[in-house]
């Protein structure tokens, strides 16, 4: 984030400690979404062509690695938001909520668990896949120009003199408790 409103998000997917599992002739049944999660580098750019206020488009797919990533600048809120949307093929309604809200010395994001179970496909609970989500983890890293005042969620850890909020999980404790993902941080 920067003190003017514009910032710049990394959504990064590190899927590496899968290795072999995530080839596609040995998937299983329901792990359509692993697929998904590796195009979207190689579809940001049209996905994203439409978004105002976003620019410095980067991508990273490393399948070796298991490194899916996705990076861009934003000029406000709206553009962020938007953009999130589309890279997860959606159009922004005016009644979806903003899954990311930022405001003067405020940053918000939703807890997107509960849109995540409700659109994850119906036959992945079962053993294998509920092994693999262990293995995906999501890290979210919120860098701030000025130091951090206040951190809602519990499991957040606060670093870099207080300018750096960081939030890691797994898809699996994501999917299977009621903690809530959410993060509200002031600064």
């Amino acid at each position: 984030m920067h003190a003017d409103g514009t910032g710049n998000i990394q959504l990064l997917v590190d899927m590496g400690k899968l290795g072999k599992a995530l080839n596609p002739q040995s998937q299983k049944p329901g792990m359509s979404f692993v697929q998904q999660i590796k195009n979207i580098p190689a579809e940001a750019q049209t996905l994203l062509k439409s978004c105002k206020g976003i620019s410095n488009l980067q991508t990273q797919a490393e399948t070796e690695k298991g490194i899916y990533a996705v990076s861009f600048d934003f000029k406000n809120t709206k553009s962020l938001n938007n953009a999130i949307y589309s890279l997860f093929k959606q159009k922004k309604l005016a009644v979806m909520p903003d899954l990311i809200k930022v405001s003067k010395h405020k940053l918000k994001r939703m807890n997107f668990a509960p849109l995540l179970k409700k659109y994850m496909p119906k036959d992945t609970s079962n053993m294998m896949s509920e092994m693999f989500y262990q293995f995906i983890n999501f890290e979210s890293t919120y860098n701030f120009p000025t130091a951090v005042k206040k951190v809602s969620n519990s499991k957040a850890t606060i670093e870099n003199e207080r300018k750096t909020v960081s939030l890691n999980y797994s898809l699996y404790d994501l999917l299977n408790t009621d903690f809530n993902y959410g993060i509200t941080i002031k600064y």
